[in-house]
Parts: C-alpha cells; structure tokens; sequence
C-alpha cells in the first residue's frame, strides 16, 4: 500500500546570508503549480529544495488548501514538529489540524507514559481516514504501533441522559476501562466518586466529565474545569473512552502506516534520517527487552 502513496521530500538547500523565498511570489509561481499537477496525478516520489524555516509551513498549508488528500507531515524530532504545528495553527481549520506525539515523556525512553500526549494520539487514532487531516508527526511517535479500529470498540462506554444504570455497575464498567479512582480526577484515566456524582476524565476529551445520578438514573452530564471545578457546559451524551496506548493491555496493534490510505501524501525531509530514528528506536526497544 505504501508504494502507491505520493513522498514528498524537502531538501533544505538555502545558503548564508540568503534571505528564505518569499512564498506570496513562491505561490504564484509554475513550480508551485507543477508540484500540485504531480501530487494529483498521485507521483509517487517527488523531491523539492529551496524551501527554508517558516516557508515550508506555507507551502504545506498550500498543498492541504489545494488538495483532497490527507497530508502526514514527518519532521526530523518533537521540536521541529512543534515549531511546524504551530505555524500551521493559525493557517490550518483546527479540526482538520492534529500533532501525533510519541505517548512517552522522554524520546526513547519506553517507561512513563504522558497523559497529555496520549490524549493527543486519541484524537488521530479515532478519526484517521474519517476525514481529511493535515497531521504532524516525527518518527518516535509514528514508531510506536497504534490499536486497530476493532479494539477500539472494546475500550470505551457510550452513556447518555435518562439512561438506567446503577452507580456500582457503572463503576465497575470504570474499572474494566482500567480507570483509576481517586479523591479528585487530574488527568485522563482518573475517576471519583462523590455521593451521586461521578467524576471522569475520559481519554477522548480534554476536560472531565461530571455525571450526576439520581437513583439508577443519569440525570445530568457536564464538563467542568479541574482547577476552579466549575462546570462548563451541558451535554446529552457522551463517549468515555479508555488508555488506547497502555502497552500492558494485549490488544491487536498496527504500524501507523497500515491505518494510511491511498489518497494521502507523506511529507519528510530526510528519508535517511527517518530510517535511522526508526532504527534507533527499535534498537532501544530490543535493548530494554532483553535486559528484563
């Protein structure tokens, strides 16, 4: 499948004391538009230089702007991708717009995982294909394998307001979700419980929920601040969805570029580079492996 997809590779050529192009001019030139014609033909590699810093953020906005594909954005590290997500923030329909992180909090360092991230590489895992994306990456986080769509059903509870339901079954679903309670929700993956009020914060939304509970009944559902518990908005359904990248859970797992399909254009810089990291990686997971 990979072979039929559209690589384009970036070379940074630009010299010192070389201003970046300007990309108004860049835009309207024939190259801009040989490029297009070559990327809607669905070419399978093609190679560009000349592009520098911020430029090269245009230019994919352009490419997204003017194309039906889903684009994969592979930066060299989680810096660079960072710096390129947020050129493209103010450019890119947010909905459209997602950065896939690797789960862990330190490059290569396969032990604690970041809540934050992982809500990150949620949201893409969930709407991968659903719609076009612009998605910027960098090869530690596209390294690690991601659960098959299948799985995903099994890790998540869909409840809604006037649903029966008692309050010990409902945390027992919790449980199975490998949620943890405790005294106040702080990040994904935490619950309590207060009387009637249960408080959740799910792996696919970024503010907690408050359900509230009257008998055997959901009465009310509410997202609400953690820092001033206030809550913010009312809702009449909602998805609590668990951990999808805790590795101690045996679900089917995939490479990232399984999940690809054919009308997306992969975007790297240095394909080398991206095969060592890719390598690099692999090497530490080995390593970890056989020191157990």
């Amino acid at each position: 499948m990979i072979k039929s997809i559209t690589i384009l590779m970036i070379f940074v050529t630009m010299k010192k004391g070389v201003d970046p192009p300007s990309f108004a001019h860049y835009n309207k030139s024939l190259n801009l538009q040989k490029l297009q014609n070559s990327i809607d033909k669905s070419e399978t590699n093609i190679y560009l230089k000349g592009l520098y810093g911020t430029s090269k953020s245009f230019l994919i906005n352009s490419l997204f702007s003017n194309s039906n594909k889903n684009i994969y954005w592979i930066l060299e590290n989680k810096e660079s991708a960072g710096y390129h997500f947020n050129d493209l923030e103010g450019l890119v329909d947010e909905k459209q717009l997602y950065f896939f992180p690797s789960s862990y909090n330190r490059e290569n360092d396969f032990k604690k995982t970041n809540s934050q991230n992982v809500f990150l590489r949620t949201e893409l895992i969930r709407s991968l294909n659903s719609s076009k994306n612009l998605i910027v990456t960098y090869p530690e986080a596209i390294f690690e394998k991601i659960i098959i769509k299948k799985e995903i059903k099994k890790r998540f509870i869909k409840i809604k307001t006037g649903d029966l339901i008692s309050l010990e079954s409902f945390n027992e679903k919790l449980f199975d979700l490998e949620f943890n309670r405790e005294d106040f929700v702080i990040e994904p993956g935490d619950f309590s419980v207060r009387g009637g009020i249960v408080d959740v914060f799910s792996f696919s939304n970024n503010k907690p929920f408050r359900i509230e509970f009257f008998g055997d009944e959901i009465e009310s559902i509410r997202t609400f601040d953690i820092e001033t518990q206030v809550s913010n908005k009312t809702l009449k359904s909602i998805e609590i969805l668990g951990d999808l990248e805790n590795k101690e859970i045996d679900y089917e797992r995939e490479n990232i570029f399984n999940f690809i399909d054919n009308n997306s254009l992969i975007i790297t810089e240095n394909i080398d580079l991206l095969k060592n990291s890719l390598s690099n990686s692999f090497e530490k997971v080995t390593s970890k492996s056989n020191d157990k």
